[in-house]
């Protein structure tokens, strides 16, 4: 897969204060959203794959298919700690009995995992704290936006921000090859209130589509209606690495030594695809020198 990394073509990005557009130093748009980055990362931009970053999973099940027991549609209940090993009940009453497991889920699903062996450091996890996000991608025929569209994207400072409109990307100039010369795509970034997502007052897609198309129309000059448009949800998908989530991890990790258990990914050793890869090969050299 190492050929189909693709950087970003530009790096620049812009700011909307609510009236017009300026150009950011780099590093600040990261800044000016709240993102965790290292200062190192700052300003260097992030890598995706040709064909997007769905390409990674298709490529990791062709290259596992035939070579492990690939179960899927099913849900683990508890995480049991055995004399030898480790047994997973599943939901549907089932087991599978392994010599170790790596834990690479959200938090708080983790924490219900590990409950049985390993309270109270797993249910501190409980409280982990997570952020929602919806996204919307947008398609418009390139006459369509008059602007050049010249930059990674824009992100909206705090106070200007209308109906949770954080950021929008410039997906076909950001990435080479995600549209054609003739089409735009622009993604928009939404951060929702939970009654948003569910319940009586939830959004449904066309409602987020009709808000994605007028913020827009707040910072560019957009002319016509998209030509297509693709809504994504992700409801508590965003861990947030406060202090107090920090030392629960670093306390369940703890607890964990000596177990054939390892935590993995974003949810425990900082956001980001990069960090989650470490955080996985990590946990897999430990349980292979634990397991020699």
């Amino acid at each position: 897969m190492s050929d189909q990394l693709v950087g970003q073509a530009v790096t620049r990005s812009y700011g909307f204060d609510g009236e017009r557009l300026r150009v950011l130093a780099p590093g600040e748009a990261a800044t000016f959203l709240g993102f965790q980055v290292s200062r190192d990362d700052l300003g260097l931009g992030i890598r995706s794959f040709r064909g997007g970053m769905g390409s990674l999973v298709l490529a990791l099940i062709a290259h596992l298919d035939g070579r492990v027991g690939l179960r899927t549609g099913m849900a683990a209940d508890y995480i049991e700690l055995r004399s030898a090993g480790v047994r997973v009940v599943l939901d549907d009453g089932g087991s599978l009995e392994t010599d170790a497991v790596i834990v690479a889920t959200p938090a708080r699903v983790a924490a219900s995992l590990l409950q049985h062996n390993f309270d109270p450091q797993a249910s501190a996890l409980l409280a982990a704290p997570v952020l929602s996000s919806v996204t919307v991608e947008l398609a418009f025929a390139r006459g369509a936006v008059d602007h050049p569209l010249d930059a990674t994207g824009f992100v909206v400072a705090q106070d200007a921000q209308q109906d949770g409109l954080r950021a929008c990307t410039f997906t076909s100039t950001k990435f080479a090859d995600r549209s054609t010369s003739e089409r735009v795509l622009l993604r928009l970034f939404f951060r929702p209130e939970a009654e948003q997502l569910e319940g009586s007052l939830a959004v449904n897609d066309e409602g987020w589509v009709g808000r994605a198309t007028e913020g827009l129309r707040r910072v560019l000059r957009v002319t016509e209606e998209p030509l297509a448009s693709w809504v994504s949800h992700w409801p508590d998908a965003l861990p947030v690495f406060d202090d107090a989530h920090r030392a629960a991890v670093a306390q369940l990790e703890t607890r964990l030594e000596g177990a054939p258990i390892e935590l993995a990914g974003s949810a425990f050793h900082g956001p980001g695809i990069d960090a989650a890869v470490r955080s996985g090969e990590r946990a897999a050299e430990r349980l292979l020198a634990r397991l020699a």
